[in-house]
């Protein structure tokens, strides 16, 4: 199992993949572009606060990294990444000491985190599924 300082392979968050996605498929099949929409922000909402909340709790844990840097770097050589398309979800606290710059990082690795990653792969679902049914009645709407 890897640490928190390890890389985490991706194929852990998809492991399993087809039947999220068979089950996501078989949940959605019949809903509305309306439907979709109002799910899509109920999942959207839902990943902010969890993910919220599972960040703000490693915080509290003390679960961080201290990234150090400069104002010309502020990150000094870190990218940090914003979903799971890139990377793991993480949330930082910047400190400023002259011109030294520090940010606390918490981070959700994927590996202790399935629930919250299903999550967010059912959001992608629905927002995939919503715009394949917009784009079909946009083109059967042209080609009246």
């Amino acid at each position: 199992m890897p640490t928190e300082s390890d890389p985490v392979d991706r194929v852990q968050v998809i492991e399993g993949s087809a039947d999220l996605e068979a089950a996501f498929a078989a949940r959605y099949q019949a809903w509305t572009i309306g439907q979709l929409d109002d799910r899509w922000n109920e999942l959207y909402a839902l990943c902010r606060e969890q993910s919220a909340a599972l960040l703000e709790a490693r915080f509290d844990r003390g679960e961080t990294e201290l990234l150090c840097g400069t104002w010309s770097d502020p990150l000094g050589g870190f990218a940090m990444q914003s979903s799971a398309a890139e990377g793991p979800a993480n949330a930082s606290r910047g400190f400023i000491d002259g011109d030294q710059v520090t940010y606390e990082v918490a981070v959700l690795p994927f590996d202790e985190y399935p629930a919250y990653y299903a999550l967010e792969r059912e959001r992608d679902w629905v927002e995939r599924r919503w715009a394949l049914l917009r784009a079909r009645r946009d083109i059967a709407q042209l080609a009246r």
